[in-house]
């Protein structure tokens, strides 16, 4: 079972929206790559996360629990970028080569 950041984004999107259109437009991607990968998302862990409606989704059981480990690895990803980009920026790490 493998989720890129993209598909995450896409299945906190569809969550918040209640529709997988209105999240494939937030994003921007295209309706069908959307549906596309939430449809490749389930049959990862064969699981049904999205019950279909005809005025949108809405969670299943087992969407509720991808949903909460989703936000928690896109918090994790958010404060991975923010830690790192202190030693892009020089604000952390050791400076080397320097006899003082």
């Amino acid at each position: 079972m493998r989720f890129d950041l993209t598909d995450l984004r896409l299945f906190a999107a569809v969550a918040a929206c209640g529709n997988i259109t209105k999240a494939a437009e937030s994003l921007p991607i295209a309706v069908a790559a959307a549906s596309a990968r939430i449809r490749a998302l389930e049959e990862s862990v064969a699981a049904t996360m999205l019950s279909r409606h005809s005025r949108g989704v809405e969670l299943t059981p087992a969407g509720e629990v991808f949903l909460q480990h989703t936000i928690t690895m896109l918090r994790e990803t958010t404060k991975l970028r923010h830690d790192l980009s202190q030693f892009g920026e020089g604000v952390l790490g050791n400076v080397r080569g320097f006899n003082a």
